[in-house]
């Protein structure tokens, strides 16, 4: 997110996905943290998982994680 003053906010959200049924997708957020100014790094150690595959193995019952 970028703040009113031009400034980069980044946040760390964690969510469960799940499919109910009849093709749909639900995307709960259980919780999300504004990162702290001494985080360190802006990335988490792992690998950037792109939306649409995270939608694609649950609607096809696959493993998200790589």
């Amino acid at each position: 997110m970028i703040a009113g003053d031009g400034s980069k906010i980044e946040y760390e959200v964690f969510f469960r996905v799940w499919k109910p049924g009849r093709g749909r997708i639900f995307l709960h957020v259980e919780s999300a943290y504004v990162r702290e100014a001494n985080y360190g790094s802006s990335r988490p150690k792992g690998m950037v998982i792109d939306f649409y595959v995270i939608l694609h193995n649950t609607l096809n019952n696959r493993a998200i994680h790589v």
